[in-house]
């Protein structure tokens, strides 16, 4: 139907798209065209034709990627992804909500203190019934020392504020699991899929 392109003379990634009630689309990645550092993150937002109505570098010195976008039922936009530019630790999630017209209601940074090697990644955001959202990714903030654990499943679940409802760690428990995709149950429950790894076996 068409095929448009977005960015700069560098490398412009789109890693997440989103559509809104009224049919535009949104992008989300990153960029090294623009922007302060290494990679930023890259939002644009186009009509349904993909014509561009609004673009957005976020970003600081170091390495900041989004992995995925989201309009809520509400009509607001959120961004989910990593940055190593804000924040105490080597990197944290980072979910960033803002209006349809692009203005930021807010931008949050999530994950536990562990120090220079503290890693922390969003790679799905979701929005729940009660109105909040479920991030989820992966981290090795609750891996234990000699265990052999390098990565496990990261959730947040966000009200709509960005507060933090709970924070829960999966996984098998050897070498590495990631968070992928999710889905809310008519239950309540949710259902998390992803990779999971031990020493022995594949992916």
């Amino acid at each position: 139907l068409w095929e448009r392109t977005f960015g700069g003379a560098g490398i412009d990634v789109a890693q997440g798209v989103a559509v809104t009630p009224q049919g535009d689309l949104i992008l989300a990645g990153y960029t090294n065209s623009s922007g302060a550092g290494e990679n930023d993150i890259y939002i644009v937002k186009t009509d349904a034709e993909g014509t561009e109505l609004w673009a957005q570098v976020h970003g600081g010195e170091e390495s900041d990627m989004a992995m995925d976008a989201l309009v809520d039922s509400q009509g607001n936009i959120l961004v989910t992804g990593a940055t190593g530019s804000f924040g105490a630790e080597n990197r944290d999630v980072i979910v960033i909500k803002l209006s349809s017209n692009g203005n930021i209601i807010w931008e949050q940074l999530y994950g536990l203190p562990g120090g220079f090697l503290s890693y922390e990644w969003g790679n799905e955001i979701i929005e729940t019934s009660d109105g909040g959202y479920l991030m989820a990714g992966n981290s090795n903030a609750s891996t234990e020392t000699g265990s052999g654990e390098l990565m496990n499943i990261y959730l947040v679940r966000l009200d709509a504020m960005g507060k933090v409802v709970w924070e829960e760690f999966a996984g098998r428990g050897q070498f590495y699991d990631y968070g992928n995709a999710m889905v809310e149950l008519t239950s309540g429950d949710f259902l998390v899929a992803g990779t999971s790894k031990t020493r022995s076996n594949n992916n």
